[in-house]
């Protein structure tokens, strides 16, 4: 329940430094809590540690998006798996063939 409030919260966060890998744990978090089914397993996997400038409402939301998206598309259980990367300059979260990108900023030193 507290992780969906948090979700509900975020929805006027300004923009800033966050880590996509961390905001992917946390999204599969929340879809595990309200939307999957027991015969459905949902994992993160982080290939890389990229950062974004964006607000966390937005990051969330199109994380969870692409979860629900692929958790509705199962018929008859599976596993989903939420694949964080690098390309280049973008920060990628991946399912299969469908992602999201976003301009990966380089970590503070």
């Amino acid at each position: 329940v507290r992780a969906l409030q948090a979700f509900a919260r975020q929805r006027h966060d300004p923009p800033r430094r966050i880590s996509l890998a961390d905001a992917a744990d946390d999204a599969v978090a929340l879809v595990q809590l309200v939307a999957a089914a027991p015969d459905v397993r949902i994992s993160a996997r982080r290939e890389a540690e990229p950062r974004v400038h964006e607000s966390p409402a937005d990051v969330s939301g199109a994380l969870v998006g692409l979860l629900l998206d692929a958790v509705t598309a199962l018929e008859g259980g599976g596993a989903v798996e939420l694949v964080v990367r690098e390309d280049g300059n973008d920060a990628v979260a991946s399912i299969g063939d469908s992602e999201v990108r976003f301009v990966r900023v380089e970590a503070a030193t």
